[in-house]
């Protein structure tokens, strides 16, 4: 009996412990994307940019924007659990927001009117959001 509960246990630690592996795919080529958001003719302060691809939902773009409105691309696909979020956008065209700076959770990101389009090489954005 001892020695069948032995098997039984190895059985049972060897399949627990035997889990499957898998390495995040690779990003697909990214391209340099750097930029400004301004509202109007003024930089915004803060906040962040967030783009969504229109061929690839599994790609996120992000970037954290300075007190000056600048800021720097960076891309995750968020189809795995280990992604690596990385410097640069794949070419393609986006669709995003600006999200303004706040603590306040009634305050709602602004959708970009016009799709964002990267191309091969250096994107230098200029983001003109609508007065208020």
């Amino acid at each position: 009996m001892k020695a069948f509960s032995f098997s039984v246990l190895l059985a049972v630690g060897v399949a627990v412990g035997c889990e499957k592996v898998t390495t995040p795919p690779a990003l697909p080529e990214l391209q340099p994307v750097k930029g400004q958001i301004l509202r109007g003719t003024q930089p915004v302060s803060g906040g962040y940019l967030t783009l969504r691809s229109d061929t690839n939902q599994d790609l996120m773009v992000t970037a954290k924007v300075g007190e000056d409105g600048t800021f720097e691309a960076f891309t995750t696909d968020t189809s795995h659990k280990d992604s690596q979020r990385a410097v640069g956008v794949p070419v393609g065209t986006y669709r995003g927001e600006y999200g303004p700076p706040s603590t306040d959770q009634s305050i709602q990101p602004i959708p970009l009117k016009a799709p964002i389009h990267i191309v091969a090489g250096p994107n230098e954005l200029k983001i003109v959001l609508p007065k208020k």
